[in-house]
């Protein structure tokens, strides 16, 4: 089972003249199904910057706490991305 919570905000970034400023956070809480065990939590959060209609940048990040399953576990993934 997933339990889990998330927030999100859009910001306008005029004030540094770019096009908008996106972060989302989600907090998890993971359970068995037969037993209802906590198995472990994970945070993640992600920030996405778009510069204008054709260009942007994300980044994530993932911190997984194992509790008594698996292996606690660090990630980060950086993106770019242009269209046109």
């Amino acid at each position: 089972k997933d339990f889990y919570l998330r927030g999100a905000y859009v910001l306008p970034a005029d004030f540094i003249d770019m096009r908008s400023l996106t972060g989302i956070v989600y907090y998890h809480d993971y359970t068995t199904d037969n037993l209802s065990k906590g198995i472990g939590s994970e945070i993640d959060v992600s920030g996405e910057l778009a510069v204008d209609a054709n260009f942007s940048l994300l980044a994530k990040y993932a911190d997984y706490t194992a509790r008594g399953f698996g292996v606690n576990t660090q990630k980060l993934w950086l993106q770019a991305e242009f269209s046109y």
